[in-house]
C-alpha cells in the first residue's frame, strides 16, 4: 500500500465569506452570509477596481464604497442586517456586479 501526503498551498481555498475581485466579475458573484459577519473582497485582478454598494444608478455608494483596489489590495465590510445586498465596480458598472445576501 503507497500513501502520499502534500503541503502545496498553491491552490489554496480562500476563507469563509471571501470575494475574489477578478477582471470583470466577482467570484462568488453572490455570497450568503449570517448578520454580523464579515465579508473580505480581496483584488485578484489586473485593472483598478472597486467594491461600490448599490447599483450605477440606485443608491451607489451609499453603504460602503471600497474606493480604487489594485492588484493585492482588498476591503471588508461586515452586514449587520439581514436582507439582499447588491454592489459593483464603479470603473466597469453592469458589467461588473455581485450580490451579497444576509440572513
Amino acid at each position: 500500500m503507497m500513501l502520499s501526503c502534500s503541503n502545496d498551498n498553491s491552490t489554496t481555498t480562500p476563507p469563509p465569506n471571501t470575494v475574489s475581485i477578478r477582471d470583470n466579475f466577482f467570484d462568488p458573484a453572490t455570497l450568503t452570509v449570517a448578520v454580523g459577519r464579515p465579508v473580505v473582497w480581496r483584488h485578484e485582478g489586473t485593472g483598478t477596481h472597486t467594491v461600490t454598494s448599490g447599483t450605477p444608478t440606485v443608491n451607489p455608494g451609499t453603504l460602503f464604497d471600497s474606493g480604487p483596489l489594485t492588484n493585492g489590495g482588498g476591503f471588508q465590510f461586515t452586514f449587520n442586517a439581514p436582507g439582499t445586498f447588491p454592489y459593483f465596480c464603479r470603473t466597469h458598472g453592469v458589467a461588473h456586479t455581485g450580490t451579497i445576501i444576509v440572513q
